[in-house]
């Protein structure tokens, strides 16, 4: 049955059994997709054809529809799957991440996404455990190793971060998440997972963490408080310093705020502020006062501002908060002080005036003018400002120019002292004043005059009466310096009966006044009873003398020294007594301004730092301020009665005994700066200043000294001392140090003629090949042990220095001549031709040393240095590890050799030079082949000079190289009129070369010049020297590698004097050798030299080089040089340098 229904089928189709597999109408009917290939279908349904007939026809179908559903699912699911792949693929690739699988069994990683972005490469990779764990970074293979166990040992999830190695030594950070599975018996089987690539999350971390350490090391120094808010206004963040000054920790803060610290009297104040602050948003400042836990008041300074964030909108507030009570004190102080010192202008009973600018006398100009002037003068501060001092009180031009020439005076230190001047004031009454006046410093660094001025008119007035007056006693009182009273014996309320002018003046009456007055009236009533006085008038007593006060009669005090005597009559009996009074007014008050002065000294001195003391004029001390105990650790009772010297440290004790106490005593003020014991035994720096105080017959009676501590100031100034004449590196003395020493040897030397000493200059040999070769860390440890082996090889009295680089100096003192200077010399370049120890290298150096005497001749350490340094320079030339001594012929080379370097200059600058031209022929057809160019100097003092006297220093001094182009490019452009004017002469110009011209822009220059006269490459021959090719033989071979590819042709100029080595020279692109004329000119004395001539010929011809031999002369050199084969010549024989004209005749005449 089912082969019938297959057949039927096939009938209805119109098709046979055998076509049914093969068909396009089924295959069409049957295909799902066109994705699915129709062979894989039609090899099932052939492989399955057989069983066709056992279904039959209808179960064919049905099973073929069954199948089509299930690949066309199929194919569904592999193109979602392709389409995840394809999109996990492109996730992977543009992230920093990898996949990867660990196979336990195996012990094999797989992995996919590896970026190259991120120094990763793109690709599906596999790897060992061995191969990943390469990759790993040394310092964190453990750790990896240890999380990865752990995590397969509990079953865990891994988490860590570690660093990866890259090529090229660069380094990454990653972070690896991953996670165990197991299989189906529980076993752990894999660990899958990703890696991350974190580098960049690190760096950031990093830059993050040393921005917060400085940050917080920034704040935590400011001497400021620093806070922080949020918007919210908590508290965040306040430094150590905002807690030192307001007591408050954070956490108070955060629970009662600041403005309960805040003074009652600025709470609403600064909360005002504040909430302005917060509603306008600018920046808050306000000062006010703080309430510190402890009581204290402290003025605070806040200050804040606005935090915002990256969108602009407010996160908070951030502020200082600094301490300004001892800022404010000050202020009310001076406030204070201001206002006192006001008051006692305004109220002292003389007049006082300051004036300044007085560098503009006599237009001075006055700042200070009280009261008691303006009523003496009648003058304001504006009027006398505006009118002139001199021209409103002295109108008499003689008294105007006399008080300008003694107001001069006093500018030069002549102080006026109760100088009495007649003015006349603005009513134009005449008054009489006396004058005192005191120069001032002032901060603006111009003299300021302070003078006191009293009005003395009356005064004066009444002493012309006086002295009327007295012109009637003369007989009794006239020479009576004191006061002299006759009083009766029984009762002082009695008149007076006589009286001396001088007591009428003591007491501002006449003498008319006082014979009608009692002594009672003119006696301080204290005075008036005295036991004294009884005890005379009983007789008990001849005299006495007490301090008795009167009354003068402007109703002030005068004090007085009053000596009474008693007066008897003939027979003996008491009669009058005789009283001679002295005015002790001025003393008085002179000992109670001293007294109130004292009283403010001490107040002074009590709360001041420094240390004021009052010593004996021995020194010893009498007072001490309290400010000892903060300074020394000694109370003032602790020092009273010593010696300070006894505290001195014992190097300073004599120098200040000698040069501060001995000269203070003598009046002479300076600072002195010293060492002194503590109590605790340790010594600091004071400075001090001292002054004598006299007493009125001039003897010292005391030493007054003010000291402080300076003891950071001087630390300070012995380090910059010692950086200042010290090297940075070797710490030897340098230059400065040295330049002091040599002057000091010079004065001695001077003083002292049997004094005798040198100076050795050293400089290492070869010290760059060591910087080059080994470093320049390791040529700074080779100074620093030649410096350590100079030290010890000189002795205390002596210097080793260095000037800088790999030069040293050392000042040898009290030598026995220059033979103690040789022998250290010696000494020390046998120690340097040893090999040294740096580090763990050793290194072999010698040094050259130049050795001088100083000699009265000497008048400048520059002088002995240069002197040194040429006789260093004289050793470097006789070769390594060397000395020579200098003598005055060195310094006459060195200043003709310094001209010549001027001169050469001026000649480059004036064009000086000019070019001869010397003719190299051919030595067997005797055609002129070319010229040799040999510059010449046209000095306009010397005349024609050879390049012999003057080449040396162009190479020297690096002249060489613009004297060079310049020949260069004058040869060529001869040349080329040469070649031009004589086409028919193929000629050639040799040109030599100097070590300094083989750079680089040699070739360029070479090119440039030969293009700009249209000349080939082989018409030019540089000459050269074989100690130029020594010296860099790869760089310089290269250089001429690329100037023989232009065709330039090159020549090795005085070929055998030099070093000569055969084992470069057929590497060289060279194309003569020039035989020098030393072996040409003595062929016939020598046969050395001769055979050294056979020799270079020889070579030449089996190198291909041409020979071309130098100086010949004779026509019997021209034949042995013809018959060695030799192919070209120059010299006398043919023709000597010439100049360019010559050199032009001599070709034509050759070409006629």
């Amino acid at each position: 049955m089912a082969i019938l229904g297959s057949l039927l089928l096939a009938a209805l189709l119109l098709i046979t059994t055998s076509d049914l597999a093969s068909s396009p109408i089924l295959e069409r009917w049957l295909e799902p997709a066109v994705e699915l290939g129709w062979q894989e279908i039609r090899h099932f349904l052939i492989d399955t054809a057989i069983y066709l007939p056992l279904f039959g026809c209808v179960g064919f179908v049905i099973w073929n529809r069954i199948l089509r559903h299930e690949v066309a699912r199929r194919q569904l699911v592999e193109a979602r799957l392709q389409s995840c792949e394809s999109r996990l693929r492109l996730a992977l690739e543009a992230s920093a991440m990898v996949c990867w699988e660990y196979d336990v069994a195996t012990e094999q990683i797989h992995g996919f996404g590896l970026h190259t972005a991120q120094g990763w490469q793109s690709l599906t990779w596999q790897a060992s455990t061995a191969q990943m764990q390469a990759r790993i970074h040394p310092d964190d293979r453990a750790m990896v190793w240890r999380a990865a166990e752990a995590a397969m040992n509990s079953a865990t999830d891994l988490r860590l971060e570690h660093r990866v190695l890259l090529a090229e030594q660069q380094t990454l950070w990653v972070q690896v998440l991953g996670r165990t599975l197991t299989d189906a018996s529980g076993q752990l089987s894999r660990l899958v997972g990703i890696a991350l690539n974190i580098s960049d999350r690190k760096q950031t971390e990093t830059q993050l963490r040393e921005s917060q350490q400085r940050y917080t090391k920034l704040v935590a120094t400011l001497p400021v408080g620093v806070f922080r808010h949020d918007a919210a206004g908590r508290c965040l963040y306040i430094n150590e310093r905002c807690t030192q000054i307001s007591g408050l920790t954070l956490a108070a803060i955060a629970n009662h705020g600041w403005a309960e610290a805040v003074h009652p009297d600025d709470r609403d104040r600064v909360v005002t502020a504040w909430e302005q602050f917060l509603q306008a948003q600018i920046p808050f400042h306000c000062e006010y006062r703080f309430r510190h836990p402890d009581g204290r008041v402290r003025w605070v300074d806040t200050q804040s501002v606005v935090e915002r964030d990256n969108t602009g909108q407010v996160i908070g507030y951030v502020g200082t908060i600094a301490d300004v009570t001892s800022r404010k004190l000050a202020a009310a102080t001076i406030r204070q002080e201001s206002t006192f010192r006001q008051q006692i202008l305004e109220h002292m009973a003389e007049g006082l005036c300051v004036c300044h600018a007085i560098e503009h006398f006599p237009f001075v100009r006055f700042t200070v003018w009280n009261p008691q002037v303006e009523a003496i003068t009648g003058y304001t501060l504006a009027e006398i400002n505006r009118l002139g001092w001199y021209q409103s009180l002295y109108p008499d031009p003689d008294i105007r120019e006399k008080a300008i020439g003694r107001m001069a005076r006093m500018r030069q230190g002549d102080n006026l002292v109760a100088e009495e001047w007649d003015i006349q004031c603005r009513d134009g009454q005449q008054r009489t004043i006396a004058l005192s006046t005191s120069l001032l410093a002032s901060d603006d660094g111009q003299p300021h005059v302070l003078a006191l001025i009293q009005d003395i008119t009356v005064r004066k007035q009444t002493e012309r009466q006086l002295t009327t007056s007295e012109n009637q006693f003369r007989s009794i009182f006239d020479r009576a310096a004191v006061g002299i009273v006759y009083s009766p014996l029984q009762d002082q309320r009695n008149k007076l009966l006589a009286c001396n002018p001088h007591f009428c003046k003591m007491l501002g009456y006449t003498a008319e006044e006082l014979e009608n007055t009692t002594v009672a009236e003119i006696t301080h009533p204290d005075d008036r009873d005295s036991l004294e006085l009884s005890r005379l008038i009983a007789g008990e007593v001849s005299h006495f003398s007490r301090e008795q006060r009167y009354l003068h009669k402007d109703g002030s005090v005068i004090w007085t020294h009053t000596s009474i005597s008693l007066l008897r009559d003939e027979a003996g009996l008491p009669l009058n007594t005789v009283a001679v009074v002295e005015n002790i007014s001025d003393r008085k008050q002179a000992e109670m301004a001293l007294r109130a002065s004292e009283e403010c000294l001490r107040l002074v001195t009590e709360n001041m730092s420094d240390l004021v003391c009052l010593h004996k004029p021995d020194g010893r001390y009498e007072y001490v301020t309290p400010s000892s105990r903060a300074l020394l650790g000694y109370s003032p009772e602790e020092l009273i009665g010593h010696d300070p010297y006894d505290f001195f440290h014992p190097d300073d004790a004599q120098r200040v005994r000698q040069e501060a106490h001995e000269l203070v005593l003598q009046g002479i003020n300076i600072p002195v700066a010293y060492r002194i014991r503590q109590k605790s035994g340790e010594y600091i720096w004071l400075e001090t200043l001292a002054k004598t105080i006299l007493d009125d017959t001039g003897q010292v009676t005391y030493i007054q000294t003010t000291s402080r501590d300076v003891s950071d100031r001087v630390r300070a100034e012995e380090q910059l001392r010692h950086k200042a004449l010290h090297d940075g590196l070797t710490d030897l003395p340098n230059r400065n140090l040295l330049v002091e020493r040599l002057h000091l040897a010079l004065k001695r030397a001077k003083r002292h003629p049997a004094f005798q000493f040198a100076v050795l200059f050293l400089d290492l040999d070869n010290f760059k090949i060591v910087n080059d070769s080994v470093g320049h860390l390791i040529g700074d440890k080779l100074l620093l042990k030649v410096a350590n082996l100079l030290d010890d090889f000189i002795r205390g009295t002596d210097l080793a220095t260095r000037l800088g680089g790999d030069e040293f100096v050392i000042l040898l003192e009290d030598i026995d001549g220059v033979e103690g200077a040789v022998r250290v010399a010696e000494r020390i370049l046998e120690a340097l031709s040893q090999p040294l120890q740096v580090g763990d290298r050793e290194v072999f150096t010698s040094a050259s040393i130049g050795i001088t005497l100083g000699t009265t001749a000497h008048e400048r350490a520059e002088d002995l240095l240069r002197d040194a340094d040429l006789a260093m320079y004289r050793a470097k030339q006789r070769g390594r590890s060397q000395y020579a001594i200098f003598d005055p012929v060195m310094h006459s080379q060195a200043v003709q050799r310094l001209q010549l370097e001027n001169d050469l200059r001026k000649a480059i600058e004036r064009q000086e030079f000019v070019i001869y031209y010397q003719p190299v022929v051919d030595l067997e057809t005797f055609v002129i082949c070319g010229f040799e160019a040999l510059i010449r100097w046209q000095h306009p003092q010397r005349g024609l000079v050879s390049p012999g006297e003057f080449i040396h220093v162009a190479e020297e001094t690096g002249l060489i190289v613009p004297i060079g182009a310049w020949v260069l490019h004058s040869a060529c452009q001869q040349l080329a009129a040469w070649r031009e004017q004589f086409p028919e002469h193929s000629l050639r110009i040799s040109v030599n070369l100097s070590v300094k011209q083989l750079q680089d822009q040699l070739l360029q220059y070479l090119i440039a010049t030969l293009a700009k006269y249209q000349l080939p490459g082989d018409c030019l021959v540089l000459e050269i020297t074989e100690s130029m090719l020594i010296q860099n033989t790869d760089v310089t071979r290269d250089l001429l590698d690329r100037i023989r590819a232009e065709g330039i042709r090159l020549s090795i100029d005085d070929f055998g004097t030099g070093y000569s080595s055969l084992s470069y020279l057929h590497q060289l692109p060279v194309d003569d050798l020039k035989i020098d004329r030393f072996f040409v000119s003595a062929t016939t004395d020598d046969p050395r030299n001769q055979a050294i001539a056979e020799s270079i010929v020889a070579l030449s011809n089996l190198l291909g080089l041409k020979a071309i031999a130098e100086g010949i002369e004779t026509p019997q050199q021209l034949a042995w040089l013809q018959a060695l084969g030799c192919e070209l010549g120059q010299g006398a024989l043919f023709s000597m340098p010439i100049a360019a004209s010559r050199a032009t005749a001599l070709l034509a005449q050759v070409v006629r």
